[in-house]
């Protein structure tokens, strides 16, 4: 999966609430950004913005430098629908009439699917900024080769997801079918984009990334490349655990069992009930996707420091699928 996330110029990212669905953005634009890739990363319409936090940053509407062949941005409605307007209406005193005028903005703001098709807009507007640009002599044609989009929670992204579809049945013309036409062509190029789904191994995660799966195909749009199984429990022990079983075996057979034996045997059993469990939600998954699901194991810390973490074991993923291309 992540080898054909390397050649995706856009990238969706979804998942239930909790599932670490900012944390994997955040991580896949360092692994990928640590290759030599530019990458944006974009959060969208979110009433309380995540991803500043990953960089100790405020992250606005125009694009701002977070890292090394990284930056970020925040696409909230109201910015993203004044950048429509300009794009519609090229008289820049008409577009601020617009804005001012309580009934058209309530208009705007009351008509079925223009939030969500004016947001998909704008990432269209900036999904064209990583394609590479005629006529530069510069040898640097494109602002960025990848945009990752940090997508609201599964259930909104649906709706987001389903919104072209349903501008189309309502409006037979005008700008907001228009819009809509040109984001389904956009969004439903399998060369260039890719959706990534991320769940844990819960049973409501688990069926949710289903459901989602199941109405994205129904969509027929963004082409669903795999799913990100996060906090998967390691299965083998490292070498100090080894050590200390065998330190607890000794002693169990010499007749002088530690007093925190009981406690020990408990968290092995539960941690090995997490790993069937993990084991299942697995293979549920896997049988979904033909095997596209990547699992990650628990990475503890801040988010900053699961962040990074999570970017070097996607590193160490990468190698192992083979050398990945820019």
């Amino acid at each position: 999966m992540l080898q054909k996330l390397a050649h995706r110029r856009l990238i969706f990212v979804t998942g239930k609430g909790g599932t670490g669905k900012t944390t994997l953005v955040t991580s896949l634009g360092m692994h990928l950004a640590s290759l030599g890739h530019k990458v944006l990363l974009a959060e969208v319409d979110n009433a309380r913005p995540t991803l500043g936090g990953y960089f100790d940053r405020d992250i606005g509407y125009s694009p701002v430098r977070v890292g090394v062949n990284l930056d970020a941005v925040n696409l909230d409605f109201a910015n993203a629908l004044r950048s429509y307007l300009e794009r519609v209406v090229p008289v820049q005193r008409l577009v601020r009439l617009i804005l001012r005028n309580t009934i058209v903005r309530t208009f705007l703001f009351a008509t079925p699917g223009a939030r969500e098709t004016v947001i998909l807009g704008q990432v269209n507007h900036l999904y064209k900024r990583t394609a590479e640009r005629p006529g530069d002599d510069s040898g640097d044609r494109r602002d960025w080769d990848h945009l990752i989009v940090d997508m609201p929670a599964s259930g909104h992204a649906v709706s987001l997801f389903g919104t072209p579809l349903t501008i189309q049945k309502l409006f037979r013309v005008g700008p907001l079918r228009n819009e809509a036409e040109t984001v389904l062509t956009a969004f439903s190029d399998e060369a260039h984009v890719a959706l990534v789904m991320i769940s844990i191994a819960e049973e409501m995660s688990i069926n949710e990334t289903l459901e989602t799966m199941d109405k994205v195909r129904g969509f027929g749009w963004p082409p669903l490349t795999g799913v990100v199984l996060n906090r998967h429990p390691a299965v083998a022990f490292d070498g100090d655990e080894r050590a200390a079983l065998r330190t607890l075996e000794a002693a169990v057979a010499e007749g002088a069992p530690p007093g925190n034996v009981d406690a020990v045997v408990d968290s092995a059993a539960a941690t090995r009930i997490a790993q069937r469990r993990s084991d299942e939600a697995l293979a549920r998954l896997e049988q979904a996707v033909d095997g596209a699901v990547h699992r990650v194991p628990f990475v503890s810390g801040g988010s900053v420091e699961v962040a990074r973490g999570l970017a070097e074991i996607l590193g160490q993923l990468a190698q192992g699928e083979g050398e990945v291309g820019s």
